[in-house]
């Protein structure tokens, strides 16, 4: 995820665990909503709800999240095995430690609800919208690859990039930035 500390961190204490990770997504969080909101404003400020893609979905829609959450989960996978992803980002801690179950609930519910709902409604909600001047096709893509730019990892880059395109997807093809933040919370979960 966008969220925490940069993934060139040196120590191999894993970021599950830090409360330095968690306020610092948080601060994230705080500056994403602002620039989305500003974008927003400027870009049409009677209709900020169509805008951010606060529009009603049915469970066709969450279906079709579904499918690119699990398609995108398994290409991460085939990604996974030749670019290392994972050890990179240093998010996953390999074992667990109950006396660092507070940040670990903390850092979960952020990774799982808040960053997906904030990057969703940045680049799905906002940049879909605002860029679909360009066409459908162009709105997706640009969003889905910038989506995976921003993370900064390269070796994550492909995965990332199949995610937030079939996520520009299913935010176009909705209407909606809801069933993307599912297809997004199952993605991180």
């Amino acid at each position: 995820i966008a969220f925490g500390l940069p993934s060139s961190r040196e120590d191999s204490d894993p970021l599950v665990y830090s409360y330095e990770f968690a306020g610092a997504a948080l601060f994230q969080a705080v500056l994403f909503i602002v620039v989305a909101a500003i974008i927003a404003y400027i870009y049409s400020a009677g209709e900020w709800r169509d805008t951010f893609g606060f529009k009603r979905f049915t469970w066709r829609d969450v279906r079709l999240a579904l499918v690119v959450a699990v398609g995108s989960i398994v290409a991460g996978a085939v990604f996974e095995v030749f670019l290392q992803a994972g050890d990179r980002q240093g998010i996953a801690a390999d074992t667990w430690d109950p006396s660092r179950a507070t940040p670990f609930v903390i850092n979960a519910i952020l990774i799982v609800g808040l960053g997906p709902f904030v990057e969703e409604l940045f680049f799905r909600g906002v940049g879909v919208r605002v860029l679909s001047v360009f066409g459908a096709s162009a709105a997706i893509v640009v969003t889905g690859v910038l989506f995976a730019l921003v993370h900064g990892i390269w070796e994550a880059l492909p995965a990332l990039a199949v995610f937030g395109i079939g996520a520009g997807y299913v935010r176009y093809k909705t209407n909606s930035m809801f069933p993307a933040f599912i297809a997004h919370a199952c993605f991180n979960a």
